[in-house]
């Protein structure tokens, strides 16, 4: 009997181990609806500093890259530094990381007192309704970007639709099922699967990439349209060499020298664009984007460069 006892006592003591696990208060993450997760695992893929030296050399070398194809060069030619392309990276980016760091406060804002908002039932019934409706919004906006990615002619013209339609539908579902997780709309009790919080996480982080590659090209076609429109106001140089260059535009002079001078060709009518590792690149006084001339030199082929005032 003492045996029959002791095992009902352990059986009993099984049970009441396994109901107390059971109605476990849910932990910090799962209060907030899973944010703090999502947060963290964002926060471990951005710190490291070979992971943000890499984003930032893709962000200007994207602008680099679309300046060269305005001026109708391939992108071969862009041999820059890893430093030079990272510094043309950082003007590109103040936009989008104001716009992440104004989403990223809205949505801690919107978390910190979503419990206020759901005080009555009246309130309850309007934020299920409301995020009902958000949701398949977000999902809208997810095929329609997938769709712009598949086929771009889908998107048309217009620049940015794509990357900010898929991050504003993938943002638009993660804060209504943050909501509705900590109004109480849906059950606590169980925190989101890691996978599908990492999954979601690796698609917005992707969605951020997209956009911000396509604004950071989108200034690099700006500020060399903008260049080439005021080419006038390019450093105006004279470039000597011992060698003919045979630079077939009409606006740029080939004057032959005295072989007192050690160079024998001087030529004249060039704007000093940019100078990349292996060339020079200018422009001509009346540049256009229609019919003007990129003219590329190899920096072996220019011994002596005169910039006029």
């Amino acid at each position: 009997m003492t045996q029959v006892h002791n095992g009902s006592a352990t059986a009993v003591d099984a049970r009441a181990d396994t109901e107390i696990a059971e109605a476990s208060p849910p932990t910090d993450d799962d209060r907030d609806g899973g944010y703090g997760v999502f947060l963290k695992a964002a926060l471990k893929v951005a710190a490291p500093t070979s992971f943000v030296t890499a984003l930032l050399f893709y962000f200007g070398w994207a602008r680099a890259q679309a300046a060269l194809r305005v001026l109708g060069l391939h992108e071969s030619l862009m041999d820059y530094s890893v430093s030079d392309l990272v510094l043309r990276s950082v003007s590109a980016l103040f936009v989008p990381l104001g716009l992440l760091a104004c989403t990223v406060a809205a949505i801690g804002l919107l978390h910190h007192h979503a419990d206020s908002l759901a005080r009555t039932a009246r309130q309850r019934r309007l934020i299920e309704h409301s995020t009902y409706t958000a949701i398949l919004l977000g999902a809208a906006l997810i095929v329609f970007g997938t769709v712009a990615v598949l086929v771009p002619e889908a998107a048309g013209n217009v620049r940015f639709v794509t990357p900010l339609a898929l991050l504003g539908g993938l943002t638009i579902i993660g804060m209504c099922v943050m909501v509705r997780r900590v109004t109480g709309l849906v059950a606590r009790t169980k925190p989101l699967p890691h996978a599908v919080v990492a999954g979601f996480g690796a698609l917005v982080v992707l969605a951020v990439f997209y956009a911000t590659a396509d604004y950071a090209a989108w200034i690099g076609t700006l500020r060399a349209e903008r260049l080439i429109t005021s080419a006038s106001s390019l450093p105006d140089v004279s470039l000597l060499s011992t060698q003919a260059l045979h630079i077939d535009e009409p606006t740029v002079h080939e004057e032959t020298l005295d072989s007192t001078s050690g160079y024998r060709y001087r030529y004249t009518g060039l704007r000093l664009l940019i100078r990349t590792k292996s060339h020079y690149i200018f422009l001509h006084d009346d540049f256009d984007l229609r019919s003007g001339t990129t003219i590329l030199v190899p920096i072996d082929d220019v011994q002596r460069l005169d910039i006029v005032r």
